[in-house]
Formats: C-alpha cells, sequence, structure tokens
C-alpha cells in the first residue's frame, strides 16, 4: 500500500508527470492484479 500526500494539486501532478514514477508505476501495473487510487481534496 502507499498513501501520499501532496501540499497541492499542483504537487501530485508533478508528481505524477516524473520520469521516475512513470517507470515505477509501469512496473507496479506489471505485477499486481489489481490497483486503485483515490484522489481528495480538503
Amino acid at each position: 500500500m502507499l498513501i501520499t500526500k501532496f501540499a497541492s494539486m499542483r504537487d501530485m501532478e508533478t508528481y505524477l508527470a516524473d520520469p521516475l514514477h512513470l517507470q515505477v508505476a509501469k512496473f507496479i501495473g506489471g505485477v499486481l492484479d489489481t490497483q486503485a487510487s483515490v484522489c481528495c481534496e480538503i
């Protein structure tokens, strides 16, 4: 399980577009049967 918190939506968007994050996400997508994500702003 991975839980992340960001100071702003912009920070989250920067994280999601980071090349290293994209590589890790691709790997994780290949080894997991299911995955889910939730995004909310409080």
